[in-house]
């Protein structure tokens, strides 16, 4: 029966969820970035790549001079989550910037931007730029490797008394262990929940108190946040009536819910996601948790020698597979959330995960030596190697930190793929032509295209092709042929070879211009060519919706679903487990993960 609900309380985490993104990125709007409007819209509206959190969610409104235009405040659609909206009323004539900060319903992380539209005859707009760089909040990192740190202690501890050893000699000081760092947990829980609520309200910490029973009861976070809360009450009262199994399915429950408020619940595979990515949290935890129980429990093996190569081979063989496990998974989890080089090179997860793999492949070697070379000397008796053990489980201990320090990062940060659209410059929209004026040919380019700041070449060539590098002045002078917004000029200079080049923002409405260039030569007249321009907004650095199916998703689900499937069959055939007892918990858990990815490929 306890076995049947435990089952249950799985199945019902993973279905209940609804899909929904990773960070809350603008998709598109209306009116659009840059866009000039005979009269003011009746509404402003937003739509981003994953449903918000309405209480924590806003637009604002703000004139010409920065200040904030007096409306109704803005709200999420109740129907679609990923839709907000302004009603801004009756606009006069002049440029408005609209302002948004958007809370993610999925990881709680805060996105914010702007844009600028206006409204009648003006000037001045320029087209929506991509962002140079990409950053993270500066707490954001450290918080999430706190807790990061505090579960793979609490759950891998635990799991060392279940799965390598239980002597009564080792019981009181794992138990030291086992307790603090389900205290840990507790600590690094609280510290989450107060700095989502600076997060959400974008305030102190003091000024967010109060937002903390709105954050608690009317948002994704509050839900799960409170439900990880019940589960860790219930690992506590196991440990204290040394109930270790149930302890360790309590703590592997709260990984799940860990996972349920990541990365993963913005894939468009949410069930399969979610699954690896407990598996991959589970196996560090254990691993990891594992070697800080076993650094804990080396200091009572000198008065119990007999037992110190036994251990180090029943936790080798558990290592192992959580290795097996973290190589899978993680692999999966790169292709959803990079799925190119570009990415991995060019995003702060991208490169955040490279050094994670740096530091992990000396751990590999690290535990090698622990698997193959420690047990073979501790039986020859050199006794150098209990002092070795020691220090290898040290440098192990050492560089997971370091691994949790990326983690964090990639966790703070927008999933590679997304990351990478984003920050993509819009598509060229240049425009090129040429006219045969007198006895010159006179080339006119203009370079991205879009409304705001362009290059504007001029070449001339005579009627053989030759470069003409003598033009005593080159003018181009622009008028918008539907609105009154001035003339403008630019006077290119040479750059060699024929060319003449100038950069600037003067086409700064959308619409058709008429561009003059005026060549003037040393004893020849004025030469005069115009030609016509059809100038349209840049569109917004999109965001990347992850709930939509990416190219190669069956074959990365099939791949991955075999190789668990692969690896628990070994482990289980191999080891004769008790599906729920022991590392037969891991074997079953990873036999089902290879089942969900499987049936993720094929339904």
């Amino acid at each position: 029966m306890r076995r049947a609900l435990i089952a249950i309380v799985f199945l019902s985490l993973l279905v209940i969820v609804s899909p929904v993104g990773a960070h809350a990125n603008l998709l598109r709007s209306d009116p659009a970035a840059s866009a000039t409007l005979d009269s003011a819209p009746q509404t402003i509206s937003l739509w981003f790549t994953e449903a918000l959190e309405p209480n924590f969610s806003a637009i604002t409104l703000l004139d010409g001079k920065g200040n904030p235009v007096s409306t109704p405040p803005s709200a999420v659609d109740p129907v679609d989550a990923k839709h907000m909206t302004l009603t801004p009323g009756a606009l006069p004539d002049g440029v408005y910037t609209v302002s948004w900060r958007s809370i993610s319903a999925a990881d709680g992380h805060a996105t914010s931007g702007s844009f600028a539209f206006a409204v009648g005859q003006v000037t001045g707009l320029a087209a929506l730029a991509a962002p140079d760089t990409e950053t993270i909040p500066t707490l954001s990192a450290p918080v999430r490797w706190l807790d990061i740190l505090a579960l793979a202690l609490a759950v891998g501890s635990v799991a060392f008394a279940v799965c390598v050893t239980s002597a009564p000699y080792h019981e009181a000081r794992m138990r030291r262990l086992m307790i603090f760092s389900w205290v840990l947990v507790g600590v690094s829980a609280l510290i989450v929940l107060l700095y989502q609520a600076t997060q959400a309200t974008n305030a102190s910490l003091l000024a967010s108190l109060t937002s903390l029973p709105t954050l608690l009861i009317n948002t994704r976070f509050g839900t799960l946040w409170i439900a990880r809360l019940i589960v860790w009450v219930v690992m506590g009262v196991a440990l204290l009536r040394r109930r270790h199994g149930i302890a360790l399915v309590a703590g592997g429950i709260i990984l799940l819910i860990h996972a349920l408020y990541s990365h993963a619940s913005a894939s468009y595979d949410l069930i399969p996601a979610v699954a690896s990515d407990w598996l991959h949290l589970a196996a560090t935890a254990l691993w990891v948790g594992g070697l800080a129980q076993f650094l804990n429990v080396l200091t009572l093996l000198p008065r119990y020698p007999q037992e110190l190569v036994p251990l180090i081979t029943r936790f080798s063989n558990y290592a192992r597979l959580c290795v097996a496990l973290l190589i899978v998974t993680g692999l999966y989890s790169a292709w959803l959330e990079i799925g190119s080089v570009a990415a991995l090179i060019d995003s702060l997860y991208g490169r955040a995960l490279i050094v994670k793999s740096i530091l992990f492949a000396p751990l590999l070697l690290v535990a090698a030596v622990n698997l193959l070379l420690t047990p073979r000397g501790l039986r020859a008796g050199e006794a150098v190697w209990s002092k070795r053990l020691r220090g290898l489980i040290g440098v192990e201990i050492a560089l997971t930190f370091g691994i949790f320090a990326a983690v964090a990062v990639m966790v703070s940060a927008d999933p590679g793929r997304a990351s990478l659209a984003s920050r993509l410059p819009p598509p060229d929209h240049s425009y090129s032509n040429y006219q045969e004026v007198d006895d010159i040919h006179i080339h006119f380019d203009v370079v991205p295209g879009w409304v705001g700041q362009n290059q504007f070449i001029v070449t001339l060539l005579t009627e053989d092709g030759d470069p003409i590098d003598n033009a005593s002045l080159i003018r181009v002078k622009f008028d918008n042929q539907s609105e009154n917004v001035g003339r403008n000029e630019v006077r290119p200079v040479s750059v060699g070879n024929g060319e003449y080049k100038i950069t600037g923002a003067n086409l700064s409405v959308p619409g058709t211009w008429r561009a003059r260039v005026t060549v003037q030569r040393p004893d020849k007249f004025d030469s005069l060519a115009d030609f016509s321009l059809d100038m349209q907004n840049a569109p917004i650095p999109p965001g990347l919706d992850m709930s939509v199916p990416f190219t190669g998703r069956q074959w990365a689900l099939l791949i991955s679903g075999l190789a668990l499937l692969a690896i628990g069959g070994f482990a289980g055939g191999r080891g004769r487990f008790t599906p729920f007892r022991g590392v037969g918990l891991l074997v079953t858990a990873t036999l089902v993960a290879g089942l969900i990815l499987l049936l993720g490929a094929v339904v």
